[in-house]
C-alpha cells in the first residue's frame, strides 16, 4: 500500500501495482463507495414505510430474527421460540407488508434471553439502538487496534479506517443488523487480556462469543497449542454457563428445539445450501460444487488440523496467533457469511503492524471485488441456470490465498521488513 519504487537501468521506476494503489485512489474510491452505499441504504429506508423498506424487506433484516427471539422471550412465548410459523406471524405483524421470507431465529437459546431487553422494545426503536451499539463496537475496535496499525509509517490510520469502513463485510454487518461487530470487539478485548497475562478473563471473553458458536470453534485449538490451560478452563466454564441460561429462563425443551431446527431438512436446504451465495468459507464453495451440505464437517476438521500444525511452527505472539485463527476460521468454519468476514480485520491489522500489507494488496482487492459484487452476481445467477456458477462462494478463493500467503510469511519470513 506504500509508494515503493525500484532502480532499473539507472532510473527510478515504480511498478504498475504501485501506480494503481496510490494514496489518492485509496482515499477517493473507498470514500465514494462508503457514501454511495450509505445513501442507497438511507433511501431504501426513507422511501419505504419504516420498518418496511422500499425493497420490501425489514429494516435490519437479520436483526429482525434476533429481535423476534428476544420478543418471544420477553412476551412470555418462549415455548414457541423455534416455531417457524409463530416467528413468521410475529414478523408479519411487526413489519406489515413484508415481502421477504421468514427471517429465521436459529441462534442458541441463550441468545434469545440476551436479546430480550431489545425484544421488549418496539422493533423500530430496538433497530436504532442496535445500530448505534454496533457502530460503537466498531469504533472501540478501531481505537484499540489503531496503535498497532501505526507501526506502518507509510499507512495513515485514517486511510486504513476509511478503507475498512468501506469494505463490504463491515457495511453488510451494519446494514443487515448482524452481531458480528460485537464478536470482533470481544476477540480484540480478549486479545488485550492475553497480552497482559489475564488468561482467565480472556477465556471468558472468548466464551461470550458463543452467540455465533460456529465462529468460536477454533479458539480452543489455539489455547491448547499454546497450553493456556487457565484460559481454556475459563472458556469451558463460561460457555457452559451461557448454555445453562435456558435451563433457568426458558422451557426445558428449548435446547432440544434448537438442535432440531439446526438438523432439520429445512435448515439444510434453505440455509446451508440456499444461502451459500453470500458465504465466504471453503465449505460453502464445495457445497456449491458438490451439492453436499455436510461437507462443512470435513472442511472444519481440516481447519482444526491445519491450524494446530501452523501454530505449532510459530513462537507465541498473541496478535499474530489471533490473526491466524481468524483467517483459518473464515476459510474453514461452517456457515461463514459475508458479514462474518469482519474477523479478517484482525489479520489485516497484524499485516499492517508487520508492514506487509503491500504484499497482500492484490489478495485483498480480489476479496473486496468478489464481496462487493455478491448481490449483483446472485441476481444474475437467478436469471438462468447457465449463470448459476456466478453466485458460488467465490470469496473463499482469495480468503484461502490470503491464508496460504500468511502461512509462507509466518513460517519463512523474509530477513528484512520493507521500510
Amino acid at each position: 500500500m506504500g509508494d515503493a519504487s525500484s532502480e532499473r537501468g539507472g532510473r527510478l521506476t515504480r511498478s504498475w501495482g504501485d501506480q494503481l494503489f496510490t494514496r489518492e485512489r485509496l482515499t477517493v474510491y473507498p470514500l465514494m463507495i462508503l457514501v454511495l452505499s450509505a445513501l442507497l441504504w438511507a433511501a431504501d429506508i426513507l422511501l419505504g414505510d419504516p420498518p418496511l423498506t422500499a425493497s420490501g424487506s425489514a429494516v435490519l433484516p437479520d436483526f429482525l430474527a434476533y429481535w423476534t427471539g428476544g420478543n418471544l422471550v420477553a412476551d412470555g412465548h418462549a415455548a414457541v421460540l423455534y416455531d417457524a410459523v409463530a416467528q413468521a406471524e410475529l414478523q408479519r405483524e411487526t413489519v406489515p407488508g413484508l415481502r421477504d421470507g421468514l427471517s429465521w431465529f436459529v441462534a442458541p437459546p441463550f441468545v434469545a434471553v440476551l436479546y430480550a431487553p431489545l425484544g421488549a422494545l418496539p422493533f423500530a426503536f430496538a433497530a436504532c439502538a442496535f445500530t448505534v451499539l454496533s457502530l460503537a463496537a466498531l469504533c472501540l475496535v478501531g481505537r484499540m487496534l489503531g496503535p498497532t496499525v501505526r507501526r506502518d509509517r507509510n499507512l495513515p490510520v485514517g486511510l486504513f479506517v476509511l478503507v475498512v469502513a468501506a469494505s463490504p463485510a463491515v457495511f453488510e454487518a451494519i446494514g443487515s443488523g448482524q452481531n458480528s461487530p460485537f464478536l470482533l470487539l470481544l476477540w480484540v478485548v480478549a486479545l488485550r487480556q492475553v497480552r497482559i497475562g489475564a488468561d482467565a478473563t480472556a477465556g471468558v471473553l472468548f466464551a461470550l462469543t458463543a452467540f455465533k458458536p460456529h465462529l468460536v470453534l477454533l479458539i480452543p485449538v489455539w489455547l491448547v497449542v499454546r497450553r493456556k490451560w487457565r484460559a481454556l478452563a475459563a472458556f469451558g466454564v463460561g460457555g457452559a454457563a451461557l448454555f445453562a441460561i435456558p435451563l433457568v429462563f426458558l422451557p426445558s425443551h428449548a435446547l432440544d428445539a434448537w438442535r432440531t431446527a439446526l438438523t432439520s431438512a429445512t435448515f439444510g436446504q434453505h440455509v446451508q445450501v440456499g444461502q451459500t451465495w453470500k458465504m465466504e468459507s471453503v465449505s460453502a464453495l464445495l457445497t456449491d460444487v458438490t451439492g453436499w451440505s455436510r461437507i462443512d464437517v470435513v472442511v472444519l476438521a481440516a481447519g482444526v488440523a491445519g491450524l494446530a500444525l501452523w501454530l505449532a511452527k510459530l513462537r507465541p505472539d498473541p496478535l499474530r496467533d489471533l490473526a491466524v485463527v481468524a483467517t483459518v476460521t473464515v476459510c474453514c468454519a461452517p456457515h461463514v457469511m459475508l458479514y462474518d468476514a469482519v474477523l479478517l480485520i484482525i489479520p489485516v491489522v497484524w499485516l499492517a503492524s508487520e508492514r506487509r500489507l503491500r504484499d497482500f494488496r492484490w489478495h485483498l482487492l480480489a476479496l473486496f471485488l468478489i464481496q462487493f459484487t455478491t448481490a449483483i452476481r446472485h441476481l444474475l445467477a437467478e436469471t438462468t441456470f447457465l449463470l448459476g456458477w456466478l453466485d458460488w462462494a467465490w470469496a473463499a478463493v482469495p480468503a484461502v490465498a490470503i491464508a496460504l500467503a500468511m502461512y509462507r510469511l509466518t513460517t519463512r519470513p523474509s530477513p528484512e521488513l520493507p521500510a
